[in-house]
């Protein structure tokens, strides 16, 4: 318990529900967190990055290290103690909550109706641990799209408004990322108690009617004409004319577009690491049955390989030291 006696949650400043929507990146959740928005009841706020700076002093309470262990008290010269001896992890987590929940606060001021704050950003399906601590209670909405279509958008988005730093566009470190990403989000889905997912491609074909069990599942007005309406205004053309994204963020929108964007050594490649997930899924493979180690994959193995030996190889040891020499 915290030192004033309340629990995390009630040290909660809002009454408010708070959802997180979370997935790979170009899965959706732009889209989806825009479809939620439209309702009166729900406001959306996007790439805050709050969560990801909440990182840097989740990272520092769990250092050791970086949490100094003695105390100046003007008298002795010093007292040997540490200063989780005076804040609990309650506290710590709670008072982390709080900061993060007047901010989130702040959006409702922009919806007079709205009781519902829902946030999405790339970076929180790395941070679901964090998220776990500060929003326990929270409603976690796991948007999953095929992974041959989020490769797609990738390989646009990497040489337009963003670059391969960020967006892979070799297939199988892609195919490494979208597996730790989705499996990252389905393994929590047993801690977190509201927790619920939904797939790009449904949003496509029945749009109306899973944005409506979304609406419900979140305790609001779930009618027809509502979810009908935010359908409409998300289309993906007027999407395109708001002016608030990078141009090209928002693609075609096509379910099945990777069939005349990717080759079909990359589809092959991309089936290959992912069969199994994509298999649980549902998402209908190209290449069915067991598929062969693809000449993409084997290339990719043969230089990691390469790459390791020369960075243990003792025969660059010396130009290592003349970089050393150089570069200090």
């Amino acid at each position: 318990m915290s030192s004033s006696g309340e629990s995390l949650q009630e040290q909660s400043v809002s009454p408010n529900k708070q959802v997180f929507i979370i997935g790979s990146r170009r899965s959706g959740t732009t889209w989806t967190l825009w479809l939620l928005a439209n309702h009166p009841e729900i406001v959306g706020v996007q790439h805050t990055n709050l969560i990801d700076a909440f990182k840097k002093l989740d990272k520092w309470w769990l250092d050791k290290e970086k949490i100094h262990s003695s105390i100046v008290n003007g008298i002795d010269e010093k007292v040997t103690a540490n200063l989780k001896d005076f804040v609990t992890a309650e506290d710590f987590y709670g008072h982390c909550r709080r900061l993060a929940e007047m901010m989130f606060a702040q959006a409702l001021n922009e919806k007079k109706q709205a009781s519902v704050v829902v946030e999405t950003q790339p970076e929180n399906i790395a941070n679901l641990e964090l998220l776990e601590k500060l929003f326990p209670d929270a409603y976690y909405l796991n948007v999953i799209r095929d992974p041959r279509s989020v490769f797609s958008s990738w390989k646009t988005v990497a040489t337009t408004w963003s670059s391969p730093d960020v967006f892979n566009t070799h297939p199988v470190g892609f195919s490494k990322r979208w597996r730790k990403d989705v499996q990252s989000g389905r393994e929590f889905s047993r801690r977190f108690k509201n927790y619920k997912e939904i797939k790009y491609e449904d949003l496509k074909s029945d749009g109306v009617e899973l944005v409506r069990s979304v609406y419900d599942w979140l305790g609001v007005d779930a009618d027809y004409s509502l979810a009908e309406q935010a359908i409409d205004a998300c289309e993906m053309q007027k999407l395109r004319k708001k002016g608030n994204m990078p141009r090209g963020f928002f693609r075609k929108g096509q379910k099945e577009g990777w069939k005349s964007e990717l080759s079909s050594e990359e589809i092959m490649t991309i089936e290959y690491c992912l069969s199994d997930l994509m298999d649980d899924l549902n998402y209908e493979r190209v290449n069915k049955g067991q598929i062969p180690k693809t000449s993409i994959f084997r290339y990719y193995e043969l230089k990691k390989r390469l790459s390791s030996w020369l960075r243990n190889s003792k025969l660059l040891e010396p130009l290592r030291e003349i970089k050393h020499s150089l570069l200090g």
